[in-house]
């Protein structure tokens, strides 16, 4: 349980910036549809919730509580996997794709195509149809647009950056632990 416990709320996290980021994308590029009703978004995140959970009972079954007794008969208790070296390594192959690179190249490309949505556009929001109200072609209304556009901008490539820098040494250091297990598995035979 110890072990899959942060596997649950990483993918948890993860699956809801994810969710963010396709509700995003939805509510700007597909106007057409209506806005997400809160009983919508809570089934959303009840369905996260499942998935991450099932996406981390393999390996809440992988560790067990071990006893080893040494030399000098001291009892130690221990979590250690207990299946074989494959399926952990597949497990960790499967949440590290699952988990993470899936999740983060759906952000990058809802992301990605809001960038390219708001770089192409002259305002913000659906496009008018003629002058903005008050605006006309004054400089101010125009610089304010582009001042805008800059804030959003940037704050989807601080969002998509911060997605990547939080969870990437959790990945990194899971992948680490599994070579070197191998390798120590190797050198002691």
């Amino acid at each position: 349980m110890v072990n899959s416990t942060p596997v649950f709320c990483i993918t948890c996290s993860i699956y809801s910036m994810m969710a963010l980021s396709v509700e995003r994308y939805r509510s700007i590029l597909v106007e057409k549809k209506k806005p997400m009703q809160p009983r919508h978004a809570g089934a959303i995140i009840a369905l996260i919730w499942l998935f991450c959970f099932g996406l981390s009972l393999p390996t809440m079954v992988t560790y067990q509580r071990v006893e080893e007794t040494h030399g000098n008969n001291t009892t130690i208790l221990l979590c250690k996997p207990t299946l074989p070296y494959e399926f952990n390594i597949f497990n960790g192959l499967l949440i590290l794709i699952v988990g993470y690179v899936v999740p983060q190249c759906v952000v990058y490309f809802n992301y990605g195509s809001l960038l390219m949505f708001i770089l192409r556009r002259n305002t913000i929001g659906p496009a008018p149809t003629g002058p903005a109200p008050g605006a006309g072609s004054t400089p101010g209304a125009v610089s304010a647009v582009a001042r805008h556009r800059v804030k959003i901008i940037k704050m989807l490539v601080w969002a998509a950056a911060l997605f990547t820098i939080s969870w990437i040494p959790y990945f990194v250091l899971g992948t680490m632990a599994v070579s070197y297990s191998n390798a120590a598995k190797f050198t002691l035979l």
